[in-house]
């Protein structure tokens, strides 16, 4: 199966400083399964707590990131420094177009990047995280489906289709 969506997780901060990072998103007070966010049709952002980590899913936001590159957008710039209380990781994942990318930072710094356009070789940047060793981590969908689960402390695939873990919608 193929998936498509994007999105960030953040370790060690709280909803309200990841809301105050990010600037403009209203709280439309309404809560959405984290398997629905995850669908194409899902244009705004679902944002919440899942254990120890905020997790945002938005299809679009990520793309800002600069992946495979030191080089710091401005999203970056707020990954990075929200990644000084905890470890950051924001993705997409488009297994249509075979188009994934990952940034990873650690202490107020982008330490590993990588972006991988199917019929490409992969452009990195950094030393590859211990999760890329992994014998799960076969493909980019399994090694973000890894990361991301290693991050939340449980796999991401049983959030997907739990009723229990909801995260609020938030608009622009």
């Amino acid at each position: 199966m193929s998936w498509k969506f994007a999105g960030i997780i953040i370790n060690g901060v709280e909803v309200e400083q990841v809301l105050s990072s990010f600037g403009n998103l209203n709280d439309t007070k309404i809560s959405i399964r984290i398997g629905e966010a995850l669908k194409t049709k899902f244009q705004d952002y679902a944002l919440g707590s899942v254990g120890n980590s905020v997790v945002i899913i938005n299809h679009f936001s990520p793309y800002d990131s600069a992946y495979g590159k030191k080089t710091m957008s401005q999203l970056d710039q707020k990954l990075a420094a929200l990644s000084k209380k905890g470890k950051v990781l924001c993705f997409i994942l488009d297994g249509v177009t075979g188009t994934y990318g990952t940034s990873f930072f650690i202490d107020g710094e982008k330490v590993r990047s990588k972006k991988c356009i199917s019929g490409n070789p992969p452009v990195t940047f950094g030393a590859k995280l211990p999760e890329e060793f992994s014998e799960k981590a076969g493909d980019e969908e399994t090694l973000i489906f890894e990361l991301i689960s290693n991050l939340i402390d449980q796999p991401l695939q049983e959030l997907i289709f739990d009723n229990k873990n909801s995260l609020t919608i938030y608009q622009e």
